[in-house]
């Protein structure tokens, strides 16, 4: 009995812990939300040229606010790309680079993996490797995104798109519901892994090594309850056949 205490106590811990998280990433999605509702319908002629050009099924809409030093990207059926105010300092190249790389990011989807990657951490908030998994995928996914936006390119547009991501490198905060090309997420290892795109990355590797074990600690914690409850259903049965037996003679 006593073991079965113990499994009903981590049970709890585990769904206390789990809604905790899950609470925090509602509190965190509102409050940008809230910021997103502020924002006002923007005119740019070199994103709408982009989107047209590219002839997106979703309906592509843009916004300007004044809580956004970089562009995002909020949404997942009706994405909405949130220019920073006071573009007019901005050259034209410039914001071309940071439209095509929100673009992109619509193109794949990246907003609703960063939904997905945030339930996968609420139910396995327990494990260390999970939350590294989750802070490198982030990094990643705009390595990833900048990659398939450089491949595309010449290469001296390919340089142009790199030095924007450096003048882009402000300190802004981290979006839970958005992507974005500048902010925090331009870092030294975003940086060289543009300048040098064939290059191992250590974080797909943590990524990948991270999910195989919290998917191995799934099957270990749940095969030893299986086998028990087949045990039990077992001992059952025999019970049952040893009342039922007819005696002999």
């Amino acid at each position: 009995s006593g073991h079965i205490h113990l499994e009903t106590v981590l049970k709890w811990v585990w769904a206390v812990g789990m809604l905790c998280l899950l609470l925090y990433f509602l509190y965190t999605y509102v409050r940008e939300y809230q910021a997103f509702k502020r924002c006002v319908p923007a005119q740019s002629e070199v994103a709408q040229r982009l989107i047209r050009k590219r002839n997106y099924i979703r309906n592509i809409r843009l916004y300007e606010g004044e809580a956004f030093k970089t562009p995002v990207t909020y949404g997942v059926l009706f994405p909405k790309i949130v220019l920073p105010k006071g573009l007019d300092t901005v050259s034209r190249m410039d914001l071309r680079n940071m439209i095509v790389h929100e673009l992109e990011h619509i193109r794949k989807f990246d907003v609703l993996k960063r939904y997905l990657l945030a339930a996968f951490l609420c139910l396995h908030w327990f494990n260390p490797l999970a939350w590294i998994m989750y802070r490198l995928y982030q990094e990643d996914q705009e390595i990833a995104c900048d990659e398939r936006v450089l491949r595309r390119m010449k290469k001296e547009k390919g340089k142009h798109y790199i030095y924007t991501m450096i003048k882009m490198s402000v300190d802004e905060k981290r979006h839970f519901a958005a992507t974005g090309f500048g902010g925090k997420s331009v870092g030294k290892r975003r940086i060289l892994a543009a300048l040098n795109p064939k290059r191992l990355k250590v974080g797909n590797l943590m990524i990948i090594l991270s999910a195989g074990i919290c998917m191995s600690l799934v099957f270990v914690s749940v095969t030893p309850v299986r086998i028990r409850q087949e045990r039990k259903a077992n001992d059952t049965g025999e019970g049952i056949a040893e009342e039922i037996k007819p005696e002999e003679g």
